[in-house]
C-alpha cells in the first residue's frame, strides 16, 4: 500500500455531526495506542529512517508537538457546535 502525501490528501466534509463523538474518542485515545505499540518496538526499528524519511519516534515526537495545536481546534470546534 503506498502512503499519501500529507498535502496531497483530501478531507471531505462531515456532513453528520454524530460523527464527533468517535473522532473525539479515536483521539483521545491515540496516546494510550501508539505507546503500548511504540513499547513493543526495539530500538532500531523506532529510529530507523526509511527512504530518509522520518522515523516512527519523529513520528510520534512531532505528533506530541502537534498535540497543543489539535486541542486549540478542538476547542474552536466545541465553541462553533451547539449542544
Amino acid at each position: 500500500m503506498q502512503k499519501t502525501e500529507w498535502f496531497n490528501r483530501k478531507f471531505p466534509l462531515i456532513e453528520d455531526n454524530g460523527t464527533l463523538p468517535a473522532i473525539i474518542e479515536r483521539l483521545s485515545g491515540t496516546p494510550a495506542r501508539v505507546e503500548e505499540i511504540a513499547a513493543r518496538l526495539n530500538d532500531a526499528v523506532l529510529t530507523v529512517k526509511p527512504n530518509n524519511k522520518w522515523s516512527v519516534k519523529e513520528e510520534i515526537g512531532h505528533l506530541s508537538d502537534m498535540e497543543p495545536l489539535w486541542l486549540a481546534r478542538f476547542d474552536d470546534l466545541a465553541m462553533a457546535c451547539p449542544n
